[in-house]
């Protein structure tokens, strides 16, 4: 499958936030990036963004910096919905209809976001972190059991219990026939 170009990438990260917002996300970076890195792995859809295993998990700079452009051409705006709490992104109207324009042509990535924002959209930055740091650690090593992996992912995140890491990793384990669907 070839790799999506800037404008097609662009086009289902408006999606993506517009789906985490309609499934009771608070869309946040952290969010937006969870999404699409599972997005991209779990479901293989060409993006193209390269991830690092990063302070909540699984992290694009190249993400961080196209939502950054975004925000400049002003297809995205930093909303604050309550005081004391970090930005939620979201599309502005612009935005809207710049990307509107283009979902034809990414409709199998679009398609898969459904999925992805359905799964992820109410949860907390915690849970997320801790799902999507359960399948970096699948891709490092798919074939062992559900017990090592989440001991790997107890070693690679200390503060996650065995308890949540378990969790996460069966919850994964059920998702991963779907995603890859």
């Amino acid at each position: 499958m070839k790799q999506y170009d800037l404008a097609d990438r662009m086009t289902v990260v408006a999606h993506i936030i517009e789906l985490l917002h309609k499934n009771g996300s608070w869309c946040g970076e952290t969010h937006i990036q969870k999404a699409v890195y599972l997005l991209q792995h779990a479901c293989h859809v060409p993006l193209g963004y390269e991830y690092v295993l990063y302070k909540h998990g699984p992290y694009s700079f190249d993400l961080s910096g196209e939502l950054g452009s975004m925000r400049g051409a002003n297809f995205v705006e930093l909303v604050f919905p309550l005081r004391g709490y970090g930005p939620s992104v979201s599309l502005t109207n612009t935005g809207k209809s710049v990307f509107c324009r283009n979902e034809h042509a990414v409709e199998a990535g679009i398609n898969k976001a459904d999925l992805i924002a359905a799964w992820l959209g109410n949860r907390d930055v915690k849970s997320l972190e801790r799902i999507a740091t359960a399948y970096f650690v699948h891709e490092e090593n798919p074939d062992a059991t559900i017990d090592e992996k989440a001991g790997r992912l107890m070693q690679l995140k200390p503060h996650v219990n065995d308890f949540d890491a378990m969790s996460a990793m069966r919850e994964l384990d059920s998702k991963l026939a779907t995603l890859a669907a």
